[in-house]
């Protein structure tokens, strides 16, 4: 028989629904009975009961042979086994399911435990005033709470178990939220209490800010006097077709680093850290540069640097501004309040193309701002607490050396100065610190696109730039390909370069040389000017975050120059220095670096809505070059920070330090976003200081993505778009300006826009009521201090958790505990046995 043609009936021999089994030696039954139910009785041969045998289907059954009954009894057992092994194999998946949940469980309870035990030094303030409640939470509330916080942030809930903490974590939410609410409310009436220790200024700090003050007065008298309305530029431009939403703010390449980094010494948590308010730190940073020049640096204005100026016409570059000023223009907030200058140089240069023919080339230079005439206490506070923690955190002697270009190392004694020719034959290595591992050619912010195509943005256009693609292809040329180039470089250095006089209308003292060298006959494609077309064509160009390959360079050397521990990030660049007249050197011992980042602003896709602006060509994409520094250094050895590399310190001062972290403000945020939007692969370091002992409550390794999100929390609201767009129409609006001085001017009469003013000429300046920038500027008043008269409270954070939390497992922003678990139970059983033996001694 067929096992899948063996059918089972369960309940044949059995007796029918609602009659009584009988067994045949019951006395009280009937011969009825007897022969329905017992087979002792049945009437047939077949020994079988009545109601067996007349079951429609007993025959069908009773004729099955023995091993018929057997095959069957087989195939049971086999469905039974079969049966019982899949029930087995889902208990068994089950029980693997549930350790597995249990071991998730257990590694999470584990790296929350981790976080909780790590030794961190706890700042405990003592609070001004009496609080008045205590916490409607115990301590195991307190605890569970704040460990599913610690825990979800990690890694959401996904288990049956993690469901179930999720839950209770969320039955606790709202009576945590109602305490913390009343919580805040007596911190907002302690600030109004000590409103008079949030306008006290140390000396110290008066004196370091007045000097600061006047030596930005001083940079004042550099440029034009008198200065007249030429154009008014929104802050805030209104957008009702949602144009500016496909801005993209992308990072092209670094082009120059030079001078030093400082190595950053990160404090051990475990132990106090106080940055102290001491008169040293002026010293080491001075706040007045031109004292002496042997210990320090003044950076030159973009203006005036001649590295920006050749950068910005072999890039084709037409705005070049510093880090200072962009963080400037986007941080002004929904009041409009701030008062602040930028001065604005355009100058014109004369380049050649390609084609032989004189072009006019135009560069905007944003110079940095001018200092601020209104201070408030705390952010005088916030001056000098930056340098301090600077000079903290920062080792003093301990820098490293930027391998600039050739023509650039003048001050070192172990390099020979070149001469021209070999600036010419040979291209200059130097440390690409920005560089990274990734396959990512650009660092692309804003729009709706993460990632953008090299060939996309650096196309062949009018003035002779080529592809990338078209470069990448060369590389992968014939070897006919490769011979014609070696044919076309031998010619270019037999040559002699054509000099073109570069002409600025305002410095004309200063020259720079550019060099534009013609086709060469014989070659397929023409030779085209400019430092990004020499910069495209070298295989270790930092734009594509790679090694120059040189074929006579062995594969042993390579590997040592790539495990060379000093220059990290070794990358070859051709950079013709020789054609500057004049380059501006940095002291070897002092720690100022510079770095140029080139960047490219425009919208995504070509946007076609040009004509509902106001202002010039707003869809241009504009080519900018940013000037930045870098704080410091931190190597790959170091096990205090979570990403080794280079760094910026930001303080944030704590107002309230014994009720726990404030809030970050929109500013704050803003700031936060603009030191890392120009500084790529960089790490910002958040140092929370107390605001009059200094201590250091807590730290925090920031990025792009983490400022991000915490500036999306309702009370910051804040919008990178919005930003890119106030940079977007001031950018449009001083491109199209002609050569001279101007001046961007906001103060609280300009409200929601910028004035753009003009250097005003003999005539103009009688005519007019121009703006007196020397009397605005002057080295003889002192700061102007504007004091608080309500007190500028911020609330307590309660998503940052400072070592005091994790110690005592409190929830922020919360009042105390009833039964707070006391953690030196033990030593002051010891210290109590001492001093009962002292006694017994002393008896």
């Amino acid at each position: 028989m067929e096992n899948s043609r063996i059918t089972f009936i369960p309940r044949l021999f059995c007796p029918k629904e609602g009659q009584i089994p009988v067994s045949p030696d019951d006395p009280f039954i009937s011969n009825e009975s007897l022969r329905e139910f017992s087979c002792l009785f049945s009437q047939d041969d077949s020994g079988l009961p009545a109601y067996v045998t007349k079951h429609p289907k007993s025959h069908d059954f009773l004729d099955l042979t023995y091993e018929n009954l057997k095959e069957v009894a087989e195939v049971q057992i086999k469905r039974e086994k079969a049966a019982q092994e899949a029930e087995n194999t889902k208990e068994k998946e089950k029980e693997a399911a549930e350790l597995e949940e249990k071991r998730i469980k257990q590694a999470l309870d584990t790296k929350v435990s981790e976080i909780f035990n790590e030794k961190r030094w706890c700042v405990k303030k003592e609070c001004p005033v009496l609080i008045p409640n205590k916490s409607t939470l115990n301590h195991a509330e307190h605890s569970a709470y704040l460990r599913a916080f610690v825990k979800f942030q990690i890694k959401p809930p996904t288990t049956k178990q993690e469901r179930m903490e999720y839950e209770q974590y969320m039955q606790l939410q709202s009576q945590v939220l109602h305490e913390q609410t009343c919580f805040l409310n007596l911190t907002y009436k302690v600030a109004n209490m000590e409103l008079d220790g949030y306008n006290a200024v140390p000396s110290v700090i008066n004196e370091y800010v007045s000097e600061y003050y006047k030596s930005g007065c001083k940079r004042a008298l550099q440029y034009p006097q008198l200065y007249i309305r030429e154009q008014e530029i929104p802050l805030h431009p209104q957008d009702p077709q949602q144009i500016f939403k496909g801005l993209q703010f992308k990072h092209i390449g670094h082009l120059l680093s030079m001078g030093a980094v400082p190595i950053m010494m990160v404090p051990n948590p475990a132990y106090p850290i106080i940055v102290k308010l001491e008169a040293n730190v002026a010293q080491s940073y001075p706040p007045d540069s031109t004292q002496d020049i042997n210990k320090c640096y003044q950076k030159p204005e973009v203006s005036k640097d001649p590295a920006a100026e050749f950068l910005a016409i072999n890039h084709g570059a037409s705005i070049v501004l510093t880090k200072s000023s962009l963080k400037t223009i986007v941080d002004n907030g929904d009041s409009f309040v701030r008062e602040w200058a930028i001065p604005v140089v355009v100058k014109s240069y004369s380049t050649i193309d390609d084609n032989g023919k004189e072009v006019n080339h135009r560069v905007v230079f944003i110079d940095k701002p001018l200092r601020k005439k209104l201070w408030t206490p705390l952010e005088k506070k916030h001056l000098f607490r930056k340098k301090a923690v600077m000079s903290r955190y920062l080792e003093s002697g301990k820098i490293f050396k930027i391998r600039s270009p050739k023509s650039l190392r003048f001050f070192d004694n172990l390099a020979p100065i070149p001469t021209e020719d070999d600036r010419i034959k040979e291209s200059v290595e130097y440390d690409d610190i920005f560089n990274s591992n990734d396959d990512t050619d650009y660092d692309v912010f804003g729009g709706n696109s993460t990632s953008s195509n090299v060939a996309s943005v650096l196309k062949k256009n009018n003035k002779g730039t080529l592809d990338l693609e078209n470069k990448r292809k060369k590389g992968k040329s014939s070897s006919k390909a490769k011979a014609k180039k070696s044919k076309v470089n031998s010619a270019l250095e037999s040559t002699k370069a054509q000099k073109t006089s570069i002409k600025d209308e305002n410095n004309s003292g200063d020259l720079l040389k550019s060099q534009a060298p013609s086709a060469v006959e014989g070659s397929d494609t023409p030779q085209t000017s400019g430092f990004l077309n020499d910069l495209l064509s070298m295989q270790g160009s930092t734009l594509k975050n790679s090694h120059h390959k040189d074929s006579s360079v062995s594969p042993e050397e390579k590997r040592k120059k790539e495990e060379d521990q000093h220059y990290p990030w070794s990358c070859t660049l051709d950079t013709r220095w020789e054609k500057l007249k004049s380059v501006q050197m940095i002291p070897p011992e002092s720690n100022v670096n510079l770095h140029y980042q080139l960047y490219s602003l425009g919208f995504d896709g070509h946007n076609s809505h040009s004509k509902t602006s106001a202002f010039p060509s707003p869809q241009k994409e504009h080519k900018i070059i940013v000037r930045h520094n870098l704080h410091g250094f931190v190597g790959a050895k170091s096990q205090r920070v979570k990403n080794p590399g280079t760094f910026v310190l930001y303080p944030k001062l704590e107002n309230q330090p014994f009720f726990g972290c404030e809030v970050h403000t929109q500013s704050e945020i803003i700031q936060q976003w603009a030191e890392l939007l120009v500084r790529p692969h960089t790490t910002l370091l958040e140092v929370r200081t107390c605001r009059d002992s200094g201590e250091v409550i807590c730290s925090k390794e920031k990025d792009l993505d983490i400022i991000l999100k915490e500036g999306k929390q309702p009370h910051i609201n804040f919008h990178p778009n919005q930003a890119l767009a106030t940079l977007n129409c001031i950018f449009s609006a001083v491109s199209g300006l002609s050569s001279g001085s101007y001046l961007l001017h906001h103060d609280r009469k300009t409200a929601a826009f910028v004035h753009l003013m003009r250097a005003a000429t003999s005539t103009e300046s009688s005519s007019c009521h121009p703006l007196d920038l020397h009397n605005m500027y002057n080295p003889k008043e002192d700061v102007t201090t504007t004091n608080y008269k309500t007190a500028p409270w911020l609330a307590i954070d309660t998503h940052v958790l400072t070592p005091f939390h994790y110690k005592h497992e409190k929830i922020p922003a919360t009042f105390p505990m009833y039964n707070a678990r006391k953690f030196d139970f033990r030593s002051k059983q010891k210290r109590k046995r001492k001093r009962e033996t002292k006694k017994m001694l002393v008896m």
